[in-house]
C-alpha cells in the first residue's frame, strides 16, 4: 500500500507457501582402546541416536580409515568404512562395531580416527555430528646381532670377534642391552664398544638404537698354550630391548674357532 491512489489493486497481494521439512538431531559417539600395538586387532564401537524430532532416514557413518590402519570385518559397514544404517526413528539408537588392524607403519604414533554421521533430514545441531578416538601406538623395533670371529686361532695367541648391532626399526629400540658370555677356554678379554658401557664379562648397556643405528662391540681375549688343539671355542651374543620387536631370531649369533 501507499499513500497514493492505486489504480489497479488486484496486484497488491502475494502469498508463498513454505513446507517445513522435518528435523532429526543425530549424535554419534565413537569408542576405541586407549592404547595398542603394531599388527594387533582392534574394535571401534560407534553409537547413534536420534534426538529427534523427526524419523533419520537413510543414516550413513563416514569413517575414512587413516594410513596404516586396515579393515577387517563388519556387519554394518564395508572396507571403505561407509556404514550404511538406513532409518532411526525418533528416540531410536544404532550401534554399530568394526574391527580394524594396525600395521607397523604406526608404531609409535597416536592414532587419530574420526567418523562422521549423516541423513537426508536436516540436523538442528551438527556439532554432535562427529566423533574421535586417539589411539597410541606402542613403539616397534627389529633389532639384529651379527657376530663375527676368525675360524682358526692358534693356542697361546689372542682371539678377537666383532658384534654389530643394528635397528632396523621402525621405532628407535629402547634399554639395548647385550649379553655375550665368554667360553671357559679364553682368558683375560678386554671389552670395547663405541656406544654405551659394557664389563669384561660382555655383559653390555647399550641405551637407545635410533632406526638404523648401528653399534659395534670388540673383545679380544687369551687362548692360553695348553688349548686343547682340535678344540672348538664356542660364543655366542644376545641381545635384547624393552621394545616390542617384530622378529626375533635375529637376536643370537654364533662364532665358532677351532
Amino acid at each position: 500500500s501507499s499513500d497514493t491512489y492505486d489504480y489497479n489493486p488486484s496486484n497488491n497481494t502475494d502469498s508463498a507457501d513454505l513446507i517445513v521439512a522435518p528435523a532429526a538431531d543425530l549424535k554419534i559417539t565413537k569408542t576405541g582402546p586407549a592404547t595398542a600395538t603394531a599388527h594387533e586387532e582392534i574394535t571401534y564401537n560407534f553409537l547413534v541416536e536420534n534426538l529427534g524430532p523427526a524419523d533419520a532416514t537413510n543414516v550413513v557413518i563416514a569413517d575414512p580409515l587413516p594410513a596404516g590402519l586396515e579393515f577387517v570385518s563388519s556387519t554394518d559397514c564395508d572396507a571403505t568404512m561407509s556404514c550404511a544404517l538406513g532409518s532411526i526413528s525418533n528416540g531410536g539408537t544404532k550401534s554399530v562395531s568394526v574391527v580394524v588392524r594396525t600395521t607397523s607403519a604406526l608404531a609409535g604414533q597416536d592414532l587419530l580416527n574420526t567418523a562422521v554421521v549423516s541423513s537426508n533430514e536436516y540436523d538442528p545441531d551438527p556439532d554432535n555430528n562427529t566423533s574421535s578416538v586417539t589411539t597410541v601406538i606402542d613403539p616397534l623395533a627389529d633389532i639384529q646381532v651379527e657376530k663375527i670371529g676368525p675360524a682358526e686361532v692358534q693356542a697361546g695367541s689372542t682371539i678377537d670377534w666383532t658384534i654389530s648391532i643394528s635397528n632396523n626399526g621402525p621405532s628407535p629400540a629402547e634399554n639395548v642391552s647385550l649379553s655375550d658370555p665368554l667360553p671357559s677356554e679364553v682368558v683375560g678379554a678386554t671389552v670395547e664398544t663405541d656406544k654405551g658401557t659394557c664389563d669384561n664379562t660382555v655383559s653390555c648397556d647399550l641405551g637407545t638404537l635410533a632406526v638404523d643405528e648401528e653399534v659395534v662391540v670388540t673383545i679380544s681375549a687369551f687362548v692360553p698354550i695348553n688349548a686343547v688343539v682340535g678344540s672348538t671355542i664356542k660364543n655366542t651374543a644376545t641381545i635384547s630391548t624393552a621394545t616390542d620387536e617384530t622378529e626375533t631370531s635375529n637376536n643370537t649369533s654364533e662364532a665358532n674357532s677351532t
